[in-house]
């Protein structure tokens, strides 16, 4: 029987739909549908320099599913696709994810891509900003760019993405064989989040707390090799890999129109990041204690002269690191960790699981912070 009260909400974000983004393939009733099929409880549509899902009034709950409308701030419409040669990078400064927003802003804030103006554009209305796919590399040997953010010195944006489905898969795509490799066993060959990512939003956590998000960059893109053609990727399969969990302390009714819930969690940076397509990560918990005062994930408090009490635990044995400050501060194999501290920091939780085999990224939790 399907539990229509959830405390644990999982959904995918950072999706483009033919009817609102010239790049992508898949329509966006599809796309809802499928995201049913996946057992998805939200989508964020972020279509190109387009507010359409908003205006159109598309932003609503779908038989459990709930959208939320986006945009994403693309400061050059001309987009490569795998086949496309000789395009040079990017040279904007990246691209801007913002949600629940009514406008866009003119067309010189949309020019700089990633900007101050940008953030503070979104601020003002009351959105979310989050810098997408900061790390993206691209792909040389087939003619993608990297849209990669060249412009880390803006603040009071939410947050960024840690983990991209698109991101992660074309850095394997480096020669025909691997192209070939990586479209038939696209879930195998991610490897996890860019570790200059990693690094940087530690070095961010030390200030505030950064809300995290994992995206999928979704076109399902057209792509002909040899006289076959492929889609990379259809979403029935994308949506199963990176999604972004949100957790609250009360059970929310997903029969319910529960957009804000959503936001206010990303907001707070109420989440967790997994790779879903190998074991499903709902359930995951790590929280803490300080006297009679709880906290999720994405919270901080004041220990003063106290102790705070952790918990992690997940959905099935696994590794389980506790970063504090970008260092290791404890590990262990299992399906819970509890711990006490006395000490200031930003403790974040990493979890890898054994699939087919292999040792892989599966969990990242955002920060809980004690000041």
């Amino acid at each position: 029987m399907r539990n229509l009260y959830k405390k644990d909400l999982c959904g995918v974000i950072h999706n483009h739909s033919s009817d609102y983004s010239g790049d992508a393939t898949e329509s966006f009733s599809s796309m809802v549908r499928n995201a049913g099929r996946a057992g998805l409880d939200f989508i964020i549509f972020t279509d190109h320099n387009s507010v359409g899902v908003k205006k159109d009034r598309r932003d609503i709950n779908y038989d459990g599913v709930q959208v939320i409308a986006g945009t994403e701030i693309t400061p050059q419409c001309k987009f490569a696709r795998f086949e496309d040669k000789g395009h040079d990078d990017d040279k904007s400064n990246g691209h801007l994810l913002i949600f629940d927003l009514e406008d866009l802003p003119d067309d010189e804030v949309i020019k700089k891509g990633v900007s101050q103006e940008a953030i503070d554009y979104a601020n003002e209305k009351g959105a979310l900003s989050f810098i997408a796919h900061p790390d993206h590399k691209g792909t040389k040997r087939f003619g993608v760019p990297a849209y990669n953010c060249r412009n880390f010195d803006v603040d009071n944006y939410t947050g960024f993405g840690i983990w991209d489905l698109q991101t992660d898969w074309q850095g394997s795509a480096n020669s025909i064989l691997s192209a070939l490799v990586a479209f038939f066993f696209p879930a195998h060959v991610l490897k996890g989040p860019e570790p200059k990512t990693l690094r940087r939003w530690d070095e961010l956590t030390k200030k505030r707390c950064v809300s995290i998000i994992g995206e999928i960059d979704q076109h399902a893109y057209k792509y002909k090799l040899f006289g076959l053609k492929f889609t990379i990727f259809k979403s029935i399969f994308a949506f199963k890999t990176i999604r972004t969990h949100v957790v609250r302390q009360h059970s929310v009714n997903i029969e319910a129109n529960f957009k804000r819930e959503i936001i206010k969690a990303l907001k707070a940076g109420n989440t967790y990041v997994s790779m879903d397509y190998f074991d499903d990560a709902t359930g995951f918990i790590f929280k803490a204690e300080c006297g009679q005062k709880k906290f999720l994930m994405g919270d901080t408090m004041e220990l003063g002269k106290g102790e705070a009490h952790f918990e992690v635990s997940t959905p099935i044995a696994a590794h389980i690191r506790v970063i504090k400050d970008g260092g290791v501060f404890l590990e262990k194999r299992g399906y819970s960790l509890s711990f006490t501290v006395t000490e200031k920091g930003a403790y974040r939780v990493e979890v890898s699981n054994k699939a087919l085999f292999k040792q892989r990224p599966w969990i990242f939790s955002n920060t809980i912070t004690i000041t």
